[in-house]
């Protein structure tokens, strides 16, 4: 399969995609390709193959189309860590101000919070690899793209395989061609890049287009869940903590396939009242940590412990919620499951991070935060990190005290009314 690079709409780009998922699915269904490891190959060689068009082709795209200049997003952190939270936090937080400061009159924040605010105000475009997108039960839009795809990936995966970096970045590149089309400046993209070789290709995709003279900001936001001082640790030893979350994910890796915890896993598995079965996965979560720490003993592992002991009880509270408000708990939502996504977390997607975070020392756009505190105290540090600077500006304060109140509405679910914010914005601003 070949893509040239020139500008396409929307319409040819969605026709690529499904002219795309068509051509590797019917490939890996081939005859002869039946086993895993054929079939990981086979993903590997053809996405080598077509993984430097697509890139020539975004590039293009955003150097001859995008002359605003694109704004790639890109937030992790491990369950629990209040993602989701944060971004529409700061995201609702810069419409405010963009319409109060819009309707004249308005006095700016000094620099950098007003570019800062004005930067979050910009409508943003996702991309999402996981659930109800391009790889885990589709929805809406990725359904007609991807959803010849889902099935034999799922079935992959089952059989023992593995997706290969190469076409991840593939897909998730042409779904970042089709959403630039859509005339899209800011883009969150979910789970990619999540290893390092995948961020390799971000890197090497973001120097293309500023070869070309194109305008690129990256926005990596980096989410740990840890006190100030564990927060600082990470920051200034990046590499040393990369090093040991693998190492304690491969211990995670084997106790899993170890004889108690399989039988633990069975033992839960057969229990249907949701807080017994909760009970005795959590006691099985007990003996792991209590596994982990005796084997990594050294204060960075004991730091990257206390991070997944946070995460496990942070779950665990919202597990209790989910049955007091007599919903059925997802099988993922349990103790030994949790812990097996945070292998997957501590092994893979957090070492990535932190040492992409090593190579960038010194350059914009790379960002270590904190989400161990209140809403608010997260908020706040959060948008002082952003801002790169942490200011005794009085209106600036105001500002992140605002943030912390809407942070606090959305995690209890609340009624957002946005009259009234802007009212109150406006004060503050005009103060």
């Amino acid at each position: 399969m070949k893509i040239i690079a020139k500008l396409y709409s929307s319409v040819e780009v969605g026709q690529i995609i499904v002219d795309t998922v068509h051509d590797i699915a019917g490939k890996m269904a081939a005859d002869g390709v039946s086993t895993p490891e054929k079939k990981s190959l086979v993903m590997r060689e053809w996405a080598e193959d077509l993984l430097p068009q697509v890139e020539d082709v975004v590039v293009e795209e955003v150097v001859r189309r995008q002359v605003q200049g694109i704004t790639l997003s890109i937030w992790i952190g491990p369950p629990g860590s209040g993602k989701g939270t944060n971004i529409e936090t700061v995201e609702l937080l810069g419409k405010l101000y963009a319409e109060v400061v819009s309707q004249g009159g308005a006095r700016l924040l000094d620099e950098p919070f007003h570019s800062l605010l004005l930067q979050f105000s910009v409508d943003r475009a996702a991309i999402n690899t996981g659930t109800k997108g391009m790889f885990n039960r589709p929805d809406g839009e990725y359904v007609p793209l991807f959803g010849d795809l889902v099935p034999i990936i799922g079935k992959h995966v089952a059989d023992g395989g593995f997706v290969p970096d190469d076409l991840v970045s593939v897909l998730v590149e042409l779904m970042l061609l089709y959403r630039l089309t859509q005339n899209a400046h800011r883009i969150q993209i979910d789970l990619w890049p999540r290893t390092g070789p995948q961020f390799a290709m971000f890197s090497r995709l973001g120097q293309k287009i500023k070869q070309k003279s194109g305008k690129l900001t990256n926005e990596v936001v980096i989410i740990k869940v840890l006190d100030a001082a564990s927060l600082q640790e990470v920051r200034t030893k990046p590499l040393e903590f990369a090093v040991e979350s693998r190492n304690i994910a491969q211990s995670i890796k084997k106790e899993v396939e170890s004889m108690w915890y399989v039988e633990a896993f069975e033992k839960g598995a057969t229990i249907q009242d949701p807080q017994e079965r909760f009970a005795i996965e959590n006691t099985g979560l007990a003996k792991l940590f209590t596994v982990l720490e005796q084997k990594h003993t050294s204060d960075v592992c004991g730091i990257v412990l206390e991070e997944l002991r946070t995460v496990c009880n942070r779950m665990a509270f919202r597990f209790n919620l989910i049955v007091r408000d007599n919903q059925i708990p997802r099988p993922d939502e349990y103790p030994l499951s949790i812990i097996r996504r945070l292998a997957v977390y501590t092994g893979e997607t957090s070492p990535a991070f932190l040492e992409a975070v090593a190579d960038s020392a010194g350059n914009s756009g790379y960002y270590v935060v904190s989400s161990a505190g209140t809403p608010e105290e997260v908020i706040n540090d959060l948008l002082d990190t952003l801002a790169g600077v942490a200011s005794a500006n009085e209106r600036w304060s105001k500002v992140k005290e605002f943030a912390g109140e809407i942070a606090v509405t959305l995690v209890h679910r609340k009624e957002l009314i946005v009259g009234e914010l802007l009212q109150r914005l406006g004060g503050i601003i005009n103060s």
